[in-house]
């Protein structure tokens, strides 16, 4: 299969599937990167249009004043924490094949240059945190980042750039299956420079390997000599941070590992989130997302809102779509629509016929599915169901 879907018929028509799962370097804007669906933008932590000459700026110039108003219709007005990120529709630059724009909280060197490694390890965070919500989508995706910390925040060149392939090749080693291909725009040629001479970037495409396949685009070949920083300067510099950037890889390793035994620890207690709850069946379950995702009868990004955002409020009927994928006993489904704050209503003929279907433990998940679903039609029942009931049924 060598491409994906349509774009835009103006400019690049398709998605290459050859940039999926690979780190490309590219100097040209990030406004116009041909291949990208997805942009970053390097957002300040109160919804705005950031300072003239930003990213910012840019990107909410180009996309138009709709776009400030969905992020600041977001709970908390859009106020995102340092390395937190959220999404929005991409408005006045869906003419440029962008369909969705992430904004990210980057954390400010200036103001951090007492806590070196707890800045680096946010910026790590960044990148993974902007990935995974661009994962929450279950159609393949190439997402465009400018270089995160550089400029304005004050992380030099060789951190920066040492901290966004860590920060990538961390997300890939965690989800081996991701459809996603990553550009990393870098206009200045002094950055540029650095991020395609350095070595200590992991192939994405196999991490154990320990080196970059970076590829690179140029749209002005002269772009990195104008720069003229010595390949003995490249090195040092690269070098000099090296032992600090691995000491904030190793935090943010430490950091993910604490979360996952927290997430363990509140479940013996019994004082886990709906989200815990999930990721815990999930892991139990030992099915793919995507195989869970097909027989809970959800999209991908319903899965993701009801693991990763709290304050979301899922559907009844998503809840018990999971329930049935996880192929949860009754009591584990009470349990899970407690977590949801929801329960079922014992009188209610619809709930009865689900209860029944999930007492049924002969069937596989996607076989109980669809005889739920078909005995709730038998019945008339339209207004309770096994997934989504928008995706428009069995």
């Amino acid at each position: 299969m060598p491409y994906i879907w349509s774009v835009n018929s103006t400019r690049r028509t398709v998605l290459n599937t050859n940039l999926f799962r690979k780190l490309k370097i590219s100097n040209r804007d990030l406004l116009n990167i041909v291949d990208a669906d997805i942009i970053v933008n390097s957002a300040m932590a109160k919804a705005a249009h950031g300072k003239s000459g930003s990213i910012d700026f840019m990107i909410h110039n180009a996309a138009g004043k709709e776009m400030l108003r969905e992020r600041r219709s977001f709970e908390n007005e859009g106020y995102l924490k340092c390395s937190e990120c959220c999404s929005t529709d991409a408005y006045g630059l869906k003419d440029k094949g962008i369909r969705r724009v992430i904004h990210v909280n980057v954390p400010s060197y200036f103001r951090n240059k007492n806590a070196v490694v707890d800045t680096n390890v946010k910026l790590l965070e960044c990148y993974y945190n902007v990935l995974c919500e661009a994962a929450s989508d279950e159609e393949p995706h190439v997402v465009a980042f400018p270089l995160l910390g550089t400029g304005a925040k004050g992380f030099q060149y060789p951190a920066a750039v040492g901290l966004m392939q860590i920060g990538i090749s961390s997300f890939f080693e965690d989800h081996p299956d991701a459809q996603i291909g990553v550009i990393i725009s870098i206009i200045d040629p002094a950055g540029f420079q650095y991020a395609t001479f350095s070595n200590q970037v992991l192939d994405l495409v196999n991490p154990k390997d320990n080196k970059y396949s970076v590829e690179q685009e140029f749209s002005n070949v002269h772009a990195t000599v104008s720069s003229g920083i010595p390949e003995y300067k490249l090195f040092d510099d690269l070098k000099r941070y090296r032992e600090q950037l691995e000491e904030a890889k190793q935090q943010f390793q430490e950091q993910r590992q604490q979360m996952l035994k927290a997430i363990t620890e509140s479940w013996s207690k019994n004082q886990h989130s709906l989200g815990a709850k999930i990721y815990y069946y999930e892991k139990k379950s030992e099915m793919t997302r995507k195989e869970i995702i097909e027989a809970a009868n959800i999209s991908a990004k319903q899965y993701n809102d009801a693991v990763n955002k709290p304050h979301h409020n899922c559907s009844f009927n998503t809840i018990i779509g999971l329930c049935v994928a996880f192929n949860l006993t009754l009591n584990e489904s009470y349990d899970l629509l407690k977590s949801a704050r929801m329960t079922f209503d014992e009188h209610d003929q619809g709930c009865q016929i689900i209860m029944r279907g999930i007492e049924n433990r002969d069937l596989l998940p996607l076989k109980k599915r669809d005889q739920i679903n078909y005995n709730l039609n038998a019945c008339g029942i339209t207004y309770v169901y096994v997934g989504n009931a928008e995706d428009g049924g069995i």
